[in-house]
C-alpha cells in the first residue's frame, strides 16, 4: 500500500474513530516530547481492543498496527487491509509479518506492536523486554512507546459489563541517535514503565463508575484460596462466592478486594497461576469441539475435553487425541471460550459452548519450557 493513500485513508478514519470513542470514553493525552517526523516503531501495552483506536487519535502518520487474524471477522479484516494493518497469525506465519514490518520501516513507515502479542487478562503488562529490546534495535527507527492507563478498567476482557473510567495515555520518544546509545539491557529498563504497567496496581483513586463490578469474574478465576475447588467461583453483583465452601469477597470498580486473603484480583490471579496440583488430578472436563482452518481432514466435531497429567486430552466417539501440554505452542484464548493451538506443524482451536478457557492458558504458561 503507498504512502499516499495510507495517508488518505488515515486522515479519512481518524476522525469517524474520534466520533465513536469520545461518546464511549474520556480519555487525555500526555507527551513527554514530540512524536518523530520520520517513520517509526511504535510500541505499547496492551489491555483493550481499543487501545490502537485510541493511540491513533493522537499520533499524526498513519501507522500500521500488527494485529491477530484469528480474531478478526471478515469484516474487520478487510477494513485491516485498506488502513494497512499487519495481520498476524500465532505460529508459522509470525515471523512473516515481523518480517513485513521491518520491510515497512526500511521504506520510512510507521509500525505499531504489542509486544506481549495478547491482550492482558488482569492489566498486567508480560512483555519479554529483552526480545522487545532487540526487536527495536534491529528496526533500527526512532521509538513512540506508549502507555495506556485506566481502560482496563473500563471493560476487563472478563468482565460481564462496561464501566466508565477516565483514561490517560503517556507517549515518549526515543530518537535514532538515543536508541543508538542504548545497550539492550539499558533499553529494557526505558521500556520496563510502558510495557510492564500494572493497570489494577496503579487503579487506586480512579474514579469508577458502574457497578455489578464481580460479574463475569468466572472467566478469569477458578481457584478458590478457601477451600482450592476448582471451577466454583461466581461473580454475583459485587461479590465473589465460592460455589463450594460459600466462601466469599467484595470487589469494587478498582478491583481491590475485602474479605479476601488477596489485596486485588491481580494477586488472586498470580497465586492460582503458581499453583501446584496433584500428579493425576483432572484439571479440565466438559464438552468441546476441536477444529482445524488449515487441515480441515483434521477437524473432528464435538467430543469431551479433559485436562490431567499434563496432558491434553480430546475424546470423540471411540478416538481419543493427545496433545502433550509442553508441546504445545503459538497458544492464546479468544473471545474466553475459544483455545487455539499449535501441535507439531497443525493448528487447532478447541471451542466451548460457555466455558472460559483461560485456565487452560494460565496452566499452559505456568509450564517450564
Amino acid at each position: 500500500m503507498s504512502g499516499l493513500f495510507s495517508r488518505m485513508i488515515w486522515n479519512l478514519g481518524v476522525p469517524i474513530v474520534r466520533r465513536k470513542l469520545n461518546k464511549k470514553y474520556t480519555y487525555s493525552f500526555h507527551e513527554e516530547n514530540p512524536e518523530p517526523e520520520e517513520g517509526f516503531l511504535l510500541l505499547g501495552n496492551h489491555v483493550h481492543h481499543a487501545d490502537a483506536f485510541l493511540m491513533a487519535l493522537n499520533l499524526k502518520q498513519p501507522v500500521s498496527f500488527m494485529a491477530d487474524r484469528e480474531a478478526a471477522s471478515f469484516s474487520s479484516y478487510m477494513g485491516g487491509l485498506l488502513t494497512g494493518t499487519i495481520f498476524r497469525s500465532l505460529g508459522t506465519e509470525d515471523m512473516k509479518a515481523i518480517r513485513k514490518a521491518h520491510t515497512l520501516i526500511n521504506r520510512g513507515h510507521s509500525v505499531g506492536i504489542f509486544p506481549e502479542g495478547r491482550r492482558s487478562w488482569d492489566g498486567r503488562g508480560r512483555s519479554d523486554l529483552h526480545k522487545t529490546a532487540r526487536l527495536a534495535k534491529l528496526f533500527h527507527a526512532p521509538l513512540r512507546l506508549v502507555r495506556v492507563e485506566g481502560l482496563y478498567l473500563n471493560q476487563p476482557r472478563w468482565a460481564a459489563q462496561a464501566r466508565q473510567v477516565p483514561v490517560d495515555l503517556y507517549f515518549k520518544t526515543i530518537t535514532l541517535n538515543e536508541l543508538d546509545t542504548l545497550s539492550v539491557s539499558e533499553l529494557s529498563e526505558v521500556l520496563a514503565p510502558y510495557l510492564l504497567h500494572d493497570e489494577i496496581k496503579a487503579a487506586a483513586g480512579r474514579r469508577v463508575e458502574g457497578d455489578a463490578f464481580a460479574e463475569g469474574v468466572e472467566n478469569l478465576l477458578w481457584l478458590c484460596p478457601a477451600c482450592h475447588s476448582m471451577d466454583s467461583l461466581k461473580g454475583e453483583g459485587n461479590r465473589i462466592v465460592c460455589q463450594n465452601c460459600g466462601a466469599g469477597s467484595l470487589l469494587n470498580g478498582n478491583l481491590q478486594l475485602s474479605g479476601s486473603p488477596f489485596a486485588d484480583l491481580g494477586e488472586w490471579n498470580e497465586w492460582q497461576g503458581n499453583h501446584k496440583f496433584e500428579k493425576k488430578e483432572i484439571l479440565l472436563s466438559f464438552e468441546a469441539e476441536l477444529s482445524s482452518k488449515r487441515e480441515p481432514a483434521l477437524s473432528t466435531g464435538k467430543g469431551e475435553l479433559i485436562l490431567q497429567d499434563g496432558m491434553l486430552l480430546f475424546r470423540i466417539e471411540n478416538r481419543t487425541m493427545r496433545f502433550p501440554l509442553h508441546e504445545l505452542h503459538s497458544y492464546n484464548v479468544l473471545f474466553n471460550s475459544q483455545f487455539y493451538f499449535t501441535y507439531g506443524t497443525k493448528r487447532f482451536c478447541l471451542r466451548t459452548a460457555d466455558k472460559s478457557l483461560y485456565k487452560l492458558l494460565q496452566i499452559c504458561d505456568a509450564l517450564p519450557r
